[in-house]
């Protein structure tokens, strides 16, 4: 079983009062919203701050505001009530699409936007437990100095897999950082470097407090993906009750009846056996 390193974890109700505490506690402290990523992170060792600022008694960070110019998303709002919002549902169907693509719907209901926009960047050597990073003599990114994905690399090859960032980039959305000299708002896009490790222009001790997406201008956009997310569902979402899910699965069964069935695969004709004659004895095998 792996467990969680020790660290200190403070719960502060106002932004301002999360990035003092940043400030205070350093480099070795990191914040956590939903916690999807980092938790896991530290079980592997791939992250260990001995502090751990939580976000989740923030409830300015946990609003959804729209207006005539668009609408602004804390970073602490739950991927789920993005997905479930009704004026996001007709405005961004784009941007809801891709939040519904983010892994399974009990991780949407825990993972934030603020932290899928900062998820850390991965690649198949570095995303394994402690025992079986040290076994190849770690990577790049963390305790190694090469690059496993391209060994002759002078730089770390991890990419971020983060479903909403795309989509926020083709909306022009603008990030809002705090830190303790004050307030700076960036494009999305501008967020990222090309970097493995240093992925982030985000300054350690700033905060990612909410998200704003401008109106529409008039032109549809959809989000597509090759990679399905998880869901549970056999037929289209029922509309409520145990009536209309009834309703759904009754019709996920007639359309299975009436597709057609594939032929089954028939046996070929079996070899005939043969014989051959020993030529010194004239036996039959």
């Amino acid at each position: 079983m792996m467990r969680l390193p020790r660290f200190r974890y403070y719960a502060p109700k106002t932004a301002r009062e999360a990035v003092r505490v940043k400030a205070d506690a350093g480099p070795d402290s990191a914040y956590v919203a939903g916690g999807t990523d980092l938790y896991p992170n530290m079980k592997r060792r791939q992250q260990t701050p001995g502090v751990v600022i939580g976000l989740s008694r923030m409830a300015g960070l946990k609003r959804i505001r729209a207006g005539a110019e668009g609408v602004s998303i804390g970073s602490a709002v739950p991927l789920s009530a993005i997905e479930n919002h009704r004026r996001l549902r007709r405005d961004y169907p784009g941007l809801i699409h891709a939040v519904g693509e983010i892994s399974t719907p009990p991780l949407r209901n825990m993972g934030t936007l603020g932290g899928n926009l900062l998820l850390d960047t991965r690649c198949n050597y570095y995303d394994q437990n402690y025992e079986w990073r040290q076994a190849i003599h770690f990577c790049m990114k963390k305790d190694g100095d090469v690059c496993w994905v391209a060994p002759g690399s002078p730089k770390c090859l991890a990419v971020q897999s983060a479903d909403s960032v795309p989509i926020l980039i083709a909306l022009s959305a603008r990030a809002v950082l705090l830190s303790p000299e004050g307030e700076r708002e960036i494009a999305v896009e501008e967020l990222y470097r090309n970097d493995g490790i240093a992925y982030l222009t985000k300054r350690p001790e700033e905060l990612l407090t909410e998200i704003r997406v401008p109106a529409r201008d008039g032109c549809g956009m959809r989000a597509s993906s090759r990679r399905r997310a998880w869901c549970w569902e056999a037929s289209p979402r029922p509309r409520s009750g145990w009536r209309g899910r009834r309703r759904s699965f009754a019709a996920a069964r007639s359309t299975a009846r009436r597709s057609p069935r594939l032929p089954r695969p028939r046996p070929g004709p079996r070899a005939p056996w043969t014989t051959r004659t020993s030529p010194s004895s004239g036996e039959k095998r």
